[in-house]
């Protein structure tokens, strides 16, 4: 074995050729070793989510609360899904499960439930989750004052808290599926309670957010005109589940689809939910992945009755929906992505196929160069009320095209998602809307359909009232069964052939881009557009390596 000395003195006594002989191979040692060393890491150690970066995603529409017990607008309640939390959920597989609630009771009568929160419930700020705070929710979002949205869902419930970490909810009828309406966001008593309903949405924590969820508020910015542009929020130290693993979540707002598809593909924002199929293309492929998540929800044209003599003629309401080709308007507006519908149940049932001819003559309505009118000289003139977003604008085109071929006067009006919530859907300021509805997993047409929804922010959008539809939501209303509910909705179906409430076209599927350096764990199914967000303590875009 030659000494350190010896060694030393081999540049001088090699060949210019061996030289390089033993330059290769002590390289080739080298690479091997590293080579060698880099496989046995890689078989003892896996590459992990870790903690760190941020993400940023473009909504559009402009939110007014982040409260859960006044939230309606799809931006409101992706606020409320990051920073509260209810008694269940639905996880990623859409099985209800529980989240502040720790564990359930039913009694045998079926009326009664005893729920028990986790022992270790936190505020964002720190304070203890009791049942205090379970109680006091529910009781303010059934007080007229608040005019909250869940309100006519607990109307006929009485809640009570036994101690500290459990209560009591008694219905006055069995309700199947009551649990899964338990999902909404629980507030903080020691906030709200010492402030009037009156003032609630004049208040700060209206917007700055004290909950429970995975992340918690941060800070706000704000247009010249007062509008929330954008909204920050960090982990929320307290939460009960385990830390995110990212370090901060910007939510940023836009008026209309374009704003936000032109963020996307400047890289302004990470993410962007509920694009349209006719966007996707414009889309970098090799950047952005493009989630299709399955949205149980129905696009319509919904007639106001009220809003003008011409719609309470059902014979004219049926003239219009016969005229409506669907699949024209899905393979020319949409792409050819989106199945057509002719109700809400997809039970592949039409309208009778009365002559359209037919029913105009029968109700006195005859073409006069080139236009309908009636006996006194009225023209057939209508207002389609549609978002001036891209897709439904072409959409609102496409049918008014088809129904001044009729002989229609139709005035097209196009208005920003803002509008469509403050103006027109709360105070029912329509003629004919088209708008889509996401019913969810369970196929609940309660909320849409039933006559206590007809009122200032409610869903039933038709302002439909019928005694017999009344009693088949309730019923379905309070039932699993899938089987059963299904039976009860062919009655339905007929009372929608008769009423002619609506006309229904198409059902999309909800398109959610995400750059791909962002890995989300979004569930598949999802049973409204926040949705999305269920387990977004599980996104990360940094990894590491840990021992197996």
């Amino acid at each position: 074995m030659p000494t350190w000395q010896q060694l030393k003195l081999l540049p001088r006594i090699l060949t210019i050729t061996e030289k390089k002989i033993l330059s290769i191979f002590l390289l080739l040692i080298f690479f091997s070793s590293l080579l060698l060393s880099w496989h046995w890491f890689d078989r003892n150690t896996n590459i992990v989510p870790a903690t760190g970066s941020e993400y940023s995603e473009g909504i559009v529409g402009r939110p007014e609360t982040t409260q859960p017990l006044l939230a309606h607008k799809p931006a409101e309640l992706d606020l409320v899904a990051l920073t509260y939390r209810g008694l269940f959920k639905h996880d990623e597989t859409g099985t209800l499960v529980t989240d502040l609630a720790n564990d359930w009771k039913l009694s045998a009568d079926k009326k009664t439930y005893q729920i028990t929160l986790r022992p270790d419930l936190y505020w964002s700020d720190g304070k203890n989750i009791t049942s205090n705070d379970i109680v006091f929710t529910f009781e303010s979002l059934r007080n007229e004052t608040l005019q909250s949205p869940l309100a006519k869902i607990f109307q006929n419930i009485t809640i009570k808290n036994t101690n500290d970490k459990t209560i009591e909810i008694t219905l006055a009828q069995p309700y199947s599926a009551f649990l899964k309406t338990l999902t909404f966001g629980i507030i903080p008593s020691h906030i709200w309670k010492n402030i009037s309903l009156n003032d609630w949405r004049n208040s700060k924590y209206n917007i700055e957010a004290i909950g429970s969820g995975p992340f918690r508020f941060q800070s706000f910015t704000e247009t010249r005109q007062g509008k929330i542009s954008s909204y920050n929020l960090e982990p929320n130290p307290f939460s009960h589940t385990n830390k995110p693993y990212l370090n901060k979540i910007t939510l940023r707002f836009y008026d209309d689809v374009n704003s936000g598809l032109e963020a996307l593909k400047q890289g302004v924002i990470d993410g962007l939910g509920g694009i349209t199929p006719s966007s996707i293309n414009q889309l970098n492929s090799e950047k952005t992945n493009i989630l299709t998540l399955n949205l149980p929800q129905y696009t319509a044209l919904f007639y106001n009755i009220n809003s003008t003599s011409i719609l309470q003629k059902r014979e004219i309401r049926q003239a219009l929906d016969q005229s409506i080709n669907r699949k024209k308007i899905i393979l020319n507006t949409l792409d050819g992505h989106a199945e057509p519908l002719s109700n809400p149940f997809d039970l592949n049932e039409q309208n009778s196929g009365t002559k359209i001819e037919q029913l105009l003559t029968k109700t006195g309505w005859q073409k006069k160069d080139g236009l309908l009118v009636n006996k006194d000289d009225t023209i057939l003139d209508i207002t389609l009320t549609a978002t001036n977003d891209p897709e439904q604008a072409r959409v609102a085109n496409s049918i008014a095209d088809e129904w001044k071929a009729l002989g229609a006067k139709v005035t097209i009006e196009l208005i920003s998602n803002a509008n469509l919530w403050q103006d027109v859907l709360a105070n029912k300021k329509y003629q004919i809307l088209l708008a889509t509805e996401v019913i969810g997993s369970d196929f609940d047409l309660y909320p849409f359909w039933h006559s206590s929804q007809a009122g200032q922010f409610g869903s039933n959008l038709a302002i439909f009232k019928n005694y017999e539809a009344d009693q088949i939501l309730e019923l379905t209303h309070q039932t699993n069964d899938q089987a059963d509910k299904a039976k009860k909705y062919q009655r339905l179906l007929e009372i929608f052939n008769e009423e002619i409430p609506a006309s229904f076209l198409y059902q999309e599927n909800y398109n959610y881009a995400i750059i791909k350096n962002v890995k989300s764990t979004t569930p598949k199914i999802i049973d409204q557009p926040s949705d999305r967000f269920i387990n977004i303590e599980n996104w990360y875009r940094n990894t590491e390596r840990k021992w197996k």
